[in-house]
């Protein structure tokens, strides 16, 4: 195989190593597109739950308020039950989503640094052709 082959062959598999880059990265980017709906539809599940707690939780606050006895500790530990609740939800959706956020960045980093090494490969690599077909035109 003379050199101009070998050019070729090498261009040939830095372009589909490029192409292959770029679809790994379309599917990527899809299943991170799948994590942040599943995410969020958890969270809308778990935000039905603080509602439909919130409806207990008024009940219990109305029965408490019905006996004729002290229920101060048991008020406190009903506000502190569903605020924990509450934070937790929001906490965890947050982290969740900063979590998703950095791997997405991260991702997107990597992949904008391997096919600018590609293209710059192929760049090279065109340049190289361009130069031997210029001295086979000269020689």
């Amino acid at each position: 195989m003379d050199e101009n082959q070998v050019i070729w062959q090498k261009l040939r598999t830095k372009q589909n190593n490029l192409e292959s880059l770029d679809e790994r990265n379309r599917s990527i980017r899809q299943q991170r597109e799948e994590q942040f709906e599943d995410l969020q539809q958890k969270r809308n599940q778990l935000l039905y739950m603080l509602y439909m707690m919130e409806g207990k939780y008024q009940m219990m606050q109305h029965y408490l308020g019905q006996v004729d006895v002290d229920t101060t500790e048991e008020r406190a530990r009903l506000n502190r039950i569903a605020s924990d609740f509450s934070q937790a939800v929001s906490m965890g959706y947050t982290r969740n989503q900063r979590t998703l956020e950095q791997r997405i960045e991260n991702e997107e980093i990597e992949y904008r640094r391997e096919r600018r090494k590609l293209e710059d490969d192929i760049d090279t690599l065109h340049r190289k052709k361009m130069k031997l077909n210029q001295e086979k035109r000269k020689g």
